[in-house]
């Protein structure tokens, strides 16, 4: 860490232990920021993390943070008071002895201990000569999980997603930062509908995206260009497909949508409207079939790449004109079952 004008002695080394989560309030508590408990009525969880402010300053303070689980693929560990216990259940394929750990219990692992107050390498396994303390922890780390919600156990990468926030309704308001593909609205190969609450100056800008997601190498926006409501689909970077309304959007209150509706597998007919009038239809001969990359989901502003070349210099949605967005997604991803037999009998 480097601030000369907090920060007086170069070079040094800190013994305390300290975890990532610890940065933020470290960051807080150095600027001299309290924490929000709530940020536009909406509560905020507390920070799991302890500041580090004190070590930084004074090497012999002792460690704040005094009790930390981790977990990765089945494999876990907890640290506590200069303790810490260890246990390794890899994935299939990945254990050192050739076992297949996902037949493993995970009661049947062997935990390590390791005294890392002294043992700061972890060399010296000592579960042996301190067995309570190795029990000790173990109970902590399962009492550490429950708590954060790391139950179930499972090392089986791709298996038995989180599907808390995999929904069909999605609300959104200005103000949210972008969210990463598992947690966005799943659009893909599937009839939906995307609403958007505008208040639209008599005067003044208006352009700007309104909602999206992915960028150059694929995706989708909904954004207004021109007081213009236009959709575009970017398949892969390699076919940009824009759908644009007729006329520009009135000045005042409207909703505007842009619907979508299968054709076929991965092709459908998008629609814009204003309120109940339709604005302008387009087909789109190819849609993202698979993910859009590490491109997120966006409001207001795109947040990485552009998803279309005509998308490279708009500019943020100005503040006021959109009020919410209400993204809605039908039922499960189409299917063709004539087709389907069809490749099927192709197939034999």
């Amino acid at each position: 860490m480097h601030w000369p004008a907090r920060l007086g002695s170069p070079g040094e080394t800190r013994g305390q232990y300290v975890h990532t989560i610890d940065v933020t309030p470290t960051l807080l508590s150095l600027i001299g920021i309290v924490a929000p408990t709530e940020i536009a009525g909406v509560a905020q969880a507390p920070f799991d993390g302890v500041s580090f402010h004190e070590a930084l300053t004074d090497s012999d303070s002792p460690t704040a943070h005094l009790t930390q689980y981790y977990e990765m693929l089945g494999s876990r560990a907890l640290y506590h008071d200069g303790w810490k216990a260890v246990v390794f259940h890899p994935p299939a394929m990945m254990a050192y002895d050739g076992t297949d750990a996902g037949r493993r219990s995970f009661d049947d692992d062997i935990w390590e201990l390791y005294h890392v107050a002294d043992d700061f390498s972890e060399c010296h396994d000592v579960a042996v000569q301190f067995p309570d303390k190795l029990a000790e922890l173990q109970a902590m780390w399962w009492s550490e999980a429950e708590r954060n919600q790391v139950l179930p156990l499972n090392n089986q990468p791709g298996r038995f997603n989180d599907r808390r926030m995999r929904r069909d309704r999605y609300v959104y308001h200005p103000g949210i930062s972008s969210i990463p593909e598992l947690m966005a609205p799943n659009l893909r190969n599937r009839e939906f509908q995307i609403a958007a609450a505008l208040h639209v100056p008599a005067d003044g800008p208006c352009d700007g995206v309104i909602v999206g997601h992915g960028g150059h190498s694929g995706g989708y926006a909904l954004y207004v260009q021109g007081r213009r409501l236009h959709y575009v689909n970017n398949l892969l970077g390699a076919e940009v497909t824009t759908v644009s309304a007729a006329e520009e959007l009135p000045a005042g209150e409207v909703l505007v949508r842009a619907t979508f509706h299968p054709t076929g597998r991965f092709r459908g007919d998008l629609e814009l409207w204003y309120g109940d009038v339709p604005m302008g239809r387009g087909a789109i001969a190819r849609t993202t079939p698979i993910t859009y990359g590490v491109d997120p989901f966006f409001l207001c502003e795109q947040r990485m790449t552009p998803v279309a070349p005509q998308l490279e210099h708009i500019d943020r949605l100005p503040d006021g004109v959109l009020d919410h967005v209400v993204v809605e997604a039908v039922g499960a991803p189409f299917r063709d079952p004539a087709g389907e037999a069809r490749a099927g009998l192709a197939m034999q």
